[in-house]
């Protein structure tokens, strides 16, 4: 592919390649999580309860105690066990966000760059979710996407069975209180009721925000300056 976004290596010693790119796939989310996030805690095979009713792949908790559980996917899943689980998280207050991988079952493209969407991909993308997909090698998010025609206009909307790949990098996502979103995904429009396209997702407020990301320090220098520099012409 011209992206470069499959990985054709087999893993490495006695695990099965999906194993492996399981295994790598929680690590990569986990060493993000953890450099955009350092306030919270992040835990791999985290119980979602005492009682151990689910355990995540990986689970991010802010200091207010706001949970939010990754789930690594490359082996096939049927959309009744996803209902299952999808709903285990649910009914305990904890949104599940599904990442897929880059290879394999989960992941079928063709020559020209276009993504097949499976059918638990497809039932997701129903439900008004984003599908993506994560090369841990590369640290690449990858979603699918099509061209939307409604009133003479042209709209980029997320693909129910088949679209074209776009891809961005895995820090450039944000968590939030509801799961994940970044500046790509919101301006790409998912799907209404008839196949109108919905308006934009908002973008997360402050109050939303499970924790702000690290601060970009030489940016904040800069400001401070700019303001003592106005400070200093008014004198």
């Amino acid at each position: 592919m011209r992206d470069g976004f499959r990985h054709k290596s087999t893993g490495a010693g006695n695990h099965k390649p999906e194993s492996a790119f399981h295994v790598q796939g929680k690590a990569r989310l986990a060493l993000w999580l953890r450099s955009a996030y350092p306030r919270s805690t992040t835990t791999i095979e985290k119980p979602s309860t005492p009682a151990r009713e689910r355990i995540a792949d990986v689970m991010i908790e802010s200091p207010a105690g706001d949970k939010v559980a990754f789930e690594m996917q490359y082996a096939s899943l049927s959309v009744a066990d996803w209902e299952i689980r999808h709903q285990s998280y649910v009914d305990m207050g904890i949104p599940d966000v599904w990442v897929f991988g880059h290879t394999g079952k989960q992941f079928k493209a063709t020559a020209e760059s276009l993504l097949k969407l499976n059918e638990l991909h497809r039932h997701i993308a129903e439900s008004g979710a984003l599908v993506f997909w994560l090369n841990p090698i590369t640290g690449q998010i990858a979603t699918a996407e099509e061209n939307l025609y409604a009133g003479g206009r042209v709209f980029r909307v997320a693909a129910r069975r088949e679209g074209e790949i776009r891809l961005s990098m895995l820090d450039e996502l944000r968590v939030t209180t509801t799961g994940v979103t970044s500046a790509r995904f919101s301006s790409c429009r998912l799907r209404g009721e008839r196949g109108h396209p919905s308006r934009p997702p908002k973008k997360p407020s402050a109050a939303s925000a499970m924790l702000k990301p690290r601060r970009n320090e030489g940016s904040s220098r800069r400001k401070r300056r700019r303001n003592t520099d106005t400070n200093r012409s008014r004198r």
